[in-house]
């Protein structure tokens, strides 16, 4: 009961126990190594039970481990509505140093071999502008393998774009790091749904900066109630898409507005009583509430909500961007340009992985897209409950 942080069952199996917020750790670097955790994962089989050793560091990638995430930092500055990254790490921000995040990255290039390294940030550029010197300027010296970081790393982050922007003087710094895509949460372009500081000429601006010094640009959109699929200016979610492409963007990634536990929006969805409970004959359960759903809406067809997502991602993974990307690659490895040459590979790479998701995608949406066809909905305005009560102490 004195461990802040837990919520167990009590003895007579009547009631739950909450011991209230967990204790957080204030410096990043007294986490375990990651090499350590990665030296202990299960290797592939069909097996039941766990084997015997774990996978060795050197059998990572044939394991499909080619891009690994790392913890990094944690934490934003934004307070997004739908957003429960504040909440959760009791807004705070918190990273490793320099030093550790450069230790962790060259024990993985060393042991596991040539992969991509994702860092697990919820805002990485959520620090002051001498932190990011020294981390940049860091991993700049760092080498992997006896190759510097920009030529032994592929390091991609999340950030925000007005943050971006902020500190786009840095891109040529972080490129000699290592650091070669940024996701960000740009959401919605005309700030309809929330204001992060992202504009279109900012978003012109920041692209085209971060593909001068090879660091490629990864928008993530949130799709939203009120918002139509294609008008004449950029409010429509597709016009969006489009813009995005026509300047940069690598990939792309539209989800829908849904409601997110701890989020300062998440009661909001319930009480216009617009959640769905049940689809056709499909009952909504939580694993439906991942973004890739419309699981809440105010719009009289669901479908129709639903079906706009993957217009999306249509407009964007396609044949005819395919097959620019490869001629563009051809291209850039014929001229020369090294960073022009990276970003070619990247977007011929993830137009390839886009067009493969597009089909897992439907095929994963499938028994939900039928239910959703049936046009039979329930909709409900309570808020899921605990079924065993829960005392706070």
């Amino acid at each position: 009961n004195n461990i802040p942080g837990l919520l167990y069952i009590s003895d007579d199996s009547e009631v739950l126990i909450d011991t209230g917020k967990p204790l957080q750790i204030a410096d990043f670097d007294e986490f375990p190594l990651e090499i350590i955790g990665l030296s202990l994962l299960e290797p592939k089989h069909d097996g039941k039970e766990l084997s015997h050793y774990p996978v060795q560091l050197n059998h990572l990638r044939k394991n499909g481990a080619e891009i690994i995430s790392m913890i990094t930092s944690a934490g934003c500055n934004f307070r997004c509505d739908y957003c429960p990254i504040p909440e959760m790490h009791q807004f705070s921000e918190r990273a490793k140093s320099p030093e550790r995040m450069v230790l962790d990255m060259k024990q993985i290039l060393e042991n596991v071999g040539k992969v991509t390294i994702f860092g697990s940030d919820d805002n990485s550029f959520a620090f002051k502008e001498e932190y990011l010197v020294e981390l940049f300027t860091a991993m700049s010296k760092a080498e992997a393998n006896g190759r510097p970081f920009k030529d032994a790393l592929f390091y991609g982050t999340e950030a925000t774009e007005h943050q971006a922007f902020l500190y786009s003087h840095l891109f040529p710094l972080m490129r000699s790091g290592g650091l070669r895509a940024i996701w960000f949460g740009i959401e919605d372009l005309t700030a309809e749904l929330v204001k992060k500081g992202q504009t279109p000429e900012k978003t012109i601006k920041v692209f085209s900066k971060m593909i001068n010094n090879g660091i490629a640009p990864m928008p993530m959109m949130m799709h939203f109630d009120g918002q139509p699929l294609k008008t004449n200016s950029l409010e429509g979610i597709l016009n969006q898409t489009e813009f995005l492409k026509a300047h940069g963007a690598q990939s792309i990634q539209v989800t829908y507005n849904t409601p997110s536990i701890g989020s300062k929006g998440y009661a909001e969805h319930f009480a216009r009583g617009r959640v769905l409970g049940q689809v056709g004959d499909l009952e909504v359960k939580w694993r439906h509430f991942d973004g890739n759903h419309v699981v809440s809406t105010t719009n009289e067809n669901p479908l129709e909500r639903q079906e706009n997502l993957m217009a999306c991602y249509e407009r964007f993974y396609n044949m005819k961007n395919l097959l620019a990307a490869f001629f563009n690659y051809m291209k850039a490895r014929a001229n020369g340009n090294r960073f022009a040459r990276d970003i070619a590979e990247v977007a011929l790479t993830l137009q390839l992985f886009g067009r493969r998701g597009i089909k897992i995608s439907k095929e994963n949406l499938k028994q939900w897209k039928e239910n959703l066809e049936t046009k039979i909905y329930k909709f409900t305005n309570k808020i899921p409950e605990s079924p065993i009560p829960i005392i706070s102490i």
